[in-house]
């Protein structure tokens, strides 16, 4: 779910502050980077695949993932089904970023076609609100909300964001909010999308822009 507070000024829209509840990176972190009319102050990413993750149970979803599984980045499951365009398996590395047609894109990790429109727009924030719950079962890696996922060729070892060569060698932007002290790594408790008004009020409210 994507939500965002506008304003007019001098003709151009003014977005102050957006946000992605669950549903994936396909949303959340892309409108900041792709859309070219927002301009956000604040964003909150609440329980976001941003560097990949597990499909939603579920029957439809069941049948969804084992279709992805099957042959997840052929040209007819990237075109079909939404969630194999950032379902990014460790251990076949080479056709995610030959075949997915989304995420590896979005995230700049495509040696040669990294696009820096993407980095500028993203670095532009001045609050990215990175929230990951403790219990979500949903989200696998839970650690793929803070941009932190399993290393290559492994389903064993997760690796936080900053050791990811995506916040390494700064693909989007992310280590330059991070060192600007621009990028806040908030942990609550609860299952997927269970979110309380008091996490609300505690991890939002403050960085919300109103005037």
């Amino acid at each position: 779910m994507l939500w965002w507070r506008k304003e007019e000024a001098r003709g151009h829209k003014v977005d102050k502050n957006g946000g992605w509840w669950s549903r994936g990176e396909a949303g959340g972190g892309g409108c900041g980077r792709r859309w070219s009319d927002l301009h956000f102050f604040s964003f909150f990413l609440w329980l976001v695949r941003m560097v990949g993750g597990g499909v939603e149970s579920g029957i439809l979803c069941k049948v969804a993932d084992t279709l992805i599984k099957s042959e997840v980045y052929s040209d007819y499951v990237q075109d079909h089904l939404a969630p194999s365009g950032y379902l990014k398996i460790p251990n076949n590395m080479n056709d995610y970023l030959d075949k997915c047609k989304f995420l590896p894109k979005l995230n700049n990790e495509v040696p040669g076609e990294r696009n820096l429109t993407y980095k500028k727009r993203f670095s532009t924030l001045q609050n990215l609100v990175l929230i990951m719950s403790e219990q979500d079962t949903v989200l696998v890696p839970k650690e793929t909300s803070w941009f932190g996922y399993y290393s290559d060729n492994s389903f064993n070892i997760v690796l936080p964001a900053q050791q990811t060569k995506l916040y390494a060698e700064d693909w989007i932007g992310l280590r330059t909010l991070d060192e600007a002290g621009r990028v806040k790594f908030v942990r609550v408790t609860g299952a997927h999308v269970a979110i309380s008004d008091e996490d609300m009020k505690e991890h939002m409210v403050p960085y919300l822009k109103s005037n």
